[in-house]
């Protein structure tokens, strides 16, 4: 199965973000809307893991101690690649954020789950494209993104580790369970 651990976004930020994601889009209609429901921080997935793997990283994740974590954004990026693009909020690598990941990702490999070796960039996704934008389209998205947004800093509270099931339409993502912040 398809799973991943991350943080919800807490309702002020997930407002300003669909702010965000809406002006882009009217600027510079590149792709779709990420659904609200699925924004998110992930902290590490996982594409092919065993039922009683998922089990074990529950237990896992159960012991992380941790605080809540600051969510800053920096700005608007892009990911992308010959075929499509990706329009994210980057957010700062705060240590206690970036401290969280690698907990998570070690947790994981306790359970017996293989991630894919990537550098952690957080971030959230705000719109999938199917391709690359080109021309005058692509000079508005430069615009776009550098553009300064005015987007609240947070404290995560929580994580969740989360089913993710593929569709026509996007991937939908079930909540297995939820881990609130447990230290002061």
């Amino acid at each position: 199965m398809r799973v991943f651990v991350a943080l919800p976004l807490p309702p002020v930020l997930e407002d300003a973000l669909c702010g965000v994601q809406e002006r882009v889009l009217d600027a510079a209609p590149v792709g779709r809307a990420v659904p609200l429901d699925r924004m998110h921080v992930t902290l590490a997935f996982c594409s092919d893991a065993p039922p009683r793997a998922v089990e074990d990283w529950n237990d896992f994740l159960q012991d992380i101690p941790f605080a809540g974590v600051p969510l800053r954004c920096i700005g608007l990026d892009s990911f992308t690649d010959p075929e499509r693009g990706l329009v994210f909020m980057g957010l700062d690598p705060d240590p206690a954020l970036v401290n969280l990941q690698r907990k998570v990702a070690r947790s994981a490999e306790m359970a017996g789950l293989h991630l894919p070796r990537r550098r952690f960039r957080p971030h959230v996704t705000l719109i999938r494209g199917n391709r690359q934008p080109s021309g005058a389209l692509r000079d508005r998205l430069a615009a776009v993104i550098a553009h300064k947004w005015p987007v609240p800093d947070v404290v995560a509270q929580e994580m969740g580790l989360f089913a993710s099931t593929l569709h026509r339409d996007g991937a939908r993502h079930d909540l297995l369970a939820s881990y609130p912040a447990n230290l002061p």
